[in-house]
């Protein structure tokens, strides 16, 4: 794959296309917490105000206690789920906790909402930013311009992780960054991108335990071509990665924290491979159902598997495996559909990777000899992007409505009225009453409206 090396990027470009996406996040029909983020939406608060991890001071003020999503630990209520999405966001929190410690209004549990949705929104579009700052230098900007909106609009980056905290949305804002670090090593290689691989990697392992495995083609990378720079990888992993150990052994008593009860749910048997089948083609979970212009990502690995000539070319590789073996342990979970949410939310830690797999095969076509064929591909890109971008705008703004999660059906329930995208477009687009730019935060408690945060009727 050729590097676009001589183009500098402008930094005002990076930021206007920052703007754009977070301001585009923020147009919003209603927000609705999932219990999954409401831990990561309250912590912030907790080490602002109470310089502590735990939620006892805010017993009074919100439902913690009997939530699974919070766990008690020798009298002390702690969230289930990993805290280096929350702790990253803390400075976000900032101005908002000022105002309240300055005593203008009051904390209220509807501000965990305003939060949640504005901080998802932000590390959604800062990911996206750093994902086209590579896609610039791989393939121009026409071409990076192109994948960009479908990383930004079509994916589970518009209809997951901009909606709440969810681990997801920093997983691809720090598996970015740890593609970026690579590539701009490649370029010039300098002590300080390694050093700031392993501090993104160190969070990265810790952010998400079941989505570490993605971290091995960039340990591979750095024991082939950068041996002798290990220890500036791997000591400043250590360090990042340390608090959040402590806090998991402090509380869980073990590196995995809250996940360690959830080692039951793996199980080995036949049905791994219907999981399998079903993460990517079902109905109602499937990676390809949903975000079906990722079908040419497979193309684009086949072309970098046989135009490879760079070392970079060789880590995008070692993903292919990899992204396999992600799905394949998602597929032993027997809750492999992911819970309550919208499409396939445990395959999205990989987007990233998949978006340069369709940028080389974007490119691709788009320098191939104008012909029959040519014109047919383009027909079914055109088609797959507009199909990909409707069904995640209603993951965004209608599936928040509907009431699909309840009806009974599952991943593999055929047929129109059972489908999760068709029943969300229905149910939404009957129920939403107004859109809003939610452009409040960081000072959302200044203009406050109940309508923003509610339970849809």
């Amino acid at each position: 794959m050729e590097l676009i090396e001589k183009v500098t990027i402008p930094k005002k470009e990076l930021l206007l296309i920052f703007l754009i996406i977070f301001c585009s996040y923020n147009l919003v029909t209603i927000t609705l917490l999932s219990g999954d983020t409401q831990p990561a939406g309250l912590l912030p608060f907790s080490i602002l105000f109470e310089q502590s991890v735990v939620f006892n001071k805010f017993v009074n003020f919100y439902p913690i206690e009997g939530s699974a999503n919070f766990v008690e630990r020798n009298g002390q209520y702690v969230s289930f789920f990993p805290i280096v999405t929350p702790v990253l966001v803390v400075p976000l929190y900032v101005p908002e906790a000022l105002l309240m410690g300055f005593g203008y209004v009051p904390f209220a549990p509807p501000f965990i909402g305003f939060m949640n949705k504005y901080c998802a929104g932000f590390i959604t579009a800062l990911g996206a930013t750093i994902l086209y700052y590579t896609l610039f230098h791989l393939f121009g900007r026409k071409v990076s311009l192109i994948l960009l909106f479908i990383y930004a609009f079509c994916t589970s980056a518009w209809s997951i992780f901009s909606q709440a905290l969810w681990q997801h949305g920093t997983g691809a804002l720090l598996l970015s960054g740890i593609i970026a670090l690579i590539f701009l090593n490649e370029r010039e290689n300098k002590r300080y991108y390694i050093i700031i691989l392993g501090c993104f990697s160190g969070l990265f392992i810790m952010n998400r335990i079941s989505d570490s495995i993605l971290l091995i083609p960039c340990i591979i990378f750095i024991l082939k071509y950068y041996r002798k720079q290990i220890l500036y990888y791997v000591i400043p992993l250590i360090l990042t990665a340390s608090p959040f150990l402590v806090y998991n052994y402090t509380f869980f008593n073990s590196i995995l924290g809250g996940y360690n009860s959830e080692l039951q749910l793996f199980t080995i048997n036949q049905n791994i491979l219907i999981h399998f089948f079903g993460l990517l083609f079902s109905p109602n979970r499937g990676l390809f159902v949903y975000t079906p212009i990722l079908f040419f990502s497979i193309i684009g690995y086949y072309f970098l598997w046989k135009e490879k000539n760079k070392k970079f070319d060789n880590f995008l590789l070692w993903f292919g495996p990899v992204i396999i073996l992600d799905i394949l342990i998602y597929s032993s979970f027997t809750d492999w559909i992911g819970g309550w949410s919208y499409g396939p939310r445990y395959l999205s830690g990989f987007l990233p990777v998949f978006v340069i797999y369709l940028g080389i095969s974007i490119n691709k076509i788009l320098k191939s000899k104008t012909n029959l064929l040519y014109f047919l591909i383009m027909v079914l890109l055109g088609i797959t992007i507009v199909l990909s971008f409707f069904i995640h705008l209603t993951g965004a703004f209608f599936y928040p409505y509907s009431d699909w999660n309840n009806s009974g059906y599952d991943a593999w329930s055929f047929g129109i009225e059972k489908s999760q995208i068709i029943t969300s477009f229905i149910e939404g687009s009957q129920r939403v009453d107004s859109l809003g730019l939610f452009i409040y935060p960081p000072f959302s408690i200044l203009f406050y409206d109940k309508n923003f945060h509610k339970i849809p009727p």
